[in-house]
């Protein structure tokens, strides 16, 4: 098996495959206010336009720690559970690997380099669980603790190294397996009037 790397609902038990992520009003196909975050997140088609299932709703309220999950009263990215963000970014490969020098990006859907259009992308990378993976603190996000408007190579997300399957990183960033697991909290807010379908996450890392 070729190293791969693919897209999942947050709960890890639903593959994107070649669908998207849509960001929503109250209800899937609702607008969001122009300055606004979205109030629900759907598996959906690179046009918006398919309901293909409701996601978890991860809603930055204006503060580098707070967020909204599926509507609930606002709380600590350090206390939500790996299962309850957007997305969980795996990388597999056939034998046990280490990962490290991991980047994820919001780009325009062409150039990885190119920030989106129109939207404000704010993701926030979850973490729980295992040896030195503390969510209270930067260093254990890798250099990053909170959320970040992420926007093509101007501003690029550093993940954590060597999560291992499940994201739990027993032995830290020496952990060895082959599955590492990312989860994400993400949401968006439309700049101006209008679908927004020019911007897609893009993920690059190392493994030895």
């Amino acid at each position: 098996m070729a190293a791969a790397i693919d897209f999942y609902h947050g709960n890890g038990t639903t593959a994107l495959a070649a669908s998207g992520v849509g960001f929503y009003g109250a209800t899937f196909g609702s607008s969001v206010q122009v300055a606004s975050y979205q109030d629900s997140t759907f598996i959906t088609n690179s046009n918006g336009t398919v309901n293909g299932g409701s996601m978890n709703n991860n809603k930055y309220v204006g503060t580098s720690s707070g967020v909204q999950v599926n509507g609930d009263s606002t709380v600590n990215l350090n206390t939500v559970a790996l299962a309850s963000g957007s997305l969980n970014v795996r990388f597999t490969f056939d034998s046990v690997v280490m990962t490290q020098n991991g980047q994820f990006r919001i780009m325009d859907r062409v150039d990885a380099d190119a920030p989106a259009s129109g939207v404000t992308s704010e993701v926030a990378q979850l973490c729980n669980g295992g040896s030195g993976v503390d969510q209270s603190t930067g260093a254990a996000q890798a250099g990053h603790n909170g959320w970040m408007a992420l926007a093509g190579s101007g501003t690029v997300m550093t993940l954590l190294s060597s999560p291992g399957s499940g994201g739990l990183s027993p032995l830290g960033s020496s952990t060895t397996d082959v599955r590492h697991d990312w989860y994400l909290a993400m949401s968006a807010s439309p700049q101006s009037i209008g679908s927004k379908t020019s911007f897609g996450g893009y993920l690059a890392l190392e493994y030895l």
